[in-house]
């Protein structure tokens, strides 16, 4: 372990990490790491040019970043000092990140589906939304909640909610009842899942000609607070 008690390899790991970051291989959010296009392409380099390439992204965005902010890789001791220097810092705060986003989903992924359904409609009380329906437990004819801007749902829009708490991803025909469902104008589709949606579903969403927005505890999907936000 290094000074911070932390792991050595996953500090070291993190620490390296950033050059991919700089070069544009690497993307990081919300606690998981994604290789881009770019990245998949710089695979194919020799193992010297890929370390210099990712060295000279990183000098370029140290170079354009503001001087208070400014190091050399040379001065940041990856074992720790004590005094913590930028990229360690950095290293350490991505790794607390992921620990509460892990700790985060788990939660949720043990609350009980009707408690997972409160947990959303009170997220949509929170933006500012009322919610005159919330379906008790058992059949809901396909709506689990439906909110308004205003307590009487005279404003646009006026959101209709499937709430999916299972293992399972959301299926094309789950949008699709959706979908039939937002016959009045002014009705919006919103489907809250704790494990996303499968391709199809998430294309069948994007083409419809009703407007549809899929939130999930993950980013392949909108988190939640920035779907809920593509209505105001």
């Amino acid at each position: 372990m290094n000074n911070s008690g932390v792991l050595r390899w996953q500090t070291n790991l993190r620490f390296y990490s950033t050059d991919a970051v700089a070069a544009g291989w690497l993307v990081k959010r919300d606690g998981i790491w994604y290789i881009t296009d770019e990245g998949r392409k710089s695979l194919s380099l020799d193992p010297l040019t890929f370390i210099r390439t990712a060295n000279k992204k990183y000098e370029e965005s140290r170079q354009s970043a503001p001087a208070t902010a400014k190091g050399t890789k040379a001065e940041e001791d990856i074992e720790g000092t004590g005094d913590e220097p930028t990229a360690v810092q950095q290293a350490l705060l991505e790794q607390s990140q992921e620990a509460a986003y892990a700790e985060i989903e788990g939660y949720i992924r043990r609350m009980e589906p009707f408690l997972f359904q409160s947990f959303v409609a009170a997220l949509l009380r929170g933006m500012g939304y009322y919610t005159p329906f919330i379906a008790p437990p058992g059949r809901d004819g396909g709506v689990d909640i439906i909110a308004y801007r205003d307590p009487i749902g005279s404003t646009a829009p006026r959101i209709k909610v499937q709430v999916k708490h299972r293992e399972q991803k959301v299926t094309v025909n789950e949008v699709r009842e959706l979908i039939g469902l937002l016959s009045s104008e002014g009705d919006r589709g919103l489907i809250a899942s704790s494990s996303g949606m499968t391709a199809d579903a998430s294309r069948e969403a994007r083409q419809s000609s009703q407007h549809i927005e899929a939130i999930s505890m993950r980013a392949n999907h909108l988190p939640m607070g920035a779907a809920l936000r593509q209505y105001e």
